[in-house]
């Protein structure tokens, strides 16, 4: 074997691992697996906690609309304080709200 003949083997061998590499590497990012499953059906969504489904549509959406008005007012108001802080804050007003 020459010097050309052993370089042209050592291209072709570089070339197919470079080609199985790659071809292994995108066969990789495939899972395969659904990791979010449909929910079965004719099963209900499940609503947040503290709405009551067995409520007329209107009342649910009214519901909805009331916990986020809140959600919003506690985030502007607690804006930047720590958790611990703002847990302690609504302990303290809940009992005094249930004097």
């Amino acid at each position: 074997m020459n010097a050309t003949s052993a370089s042209k083997v050592t291209v072709r061998r570089a070339v197919a691992a470079s080609v199985l590499a790659v071809g292994l590497a995108l066969t990789g990012c495939q899972t395969g697996v659904n990791i979010h499953p449909d929910p079965a059906p004719g099963a209900p969504p499940q609503a947040p906690a503290g709405i009551h489904t067995n409520r007329p549509a209107d009342r649910v959406a009214e519901d909805l609309e009331r916990d986020n008005e809140r959600a919003r007012e506690l985030s502007k108001r607690f804006n930047g304080i720590p958790a611990d802080r703002v847990a302690e804050t609504l302990a303290e007003e809940a009992a005094a709200v249930q004097r």
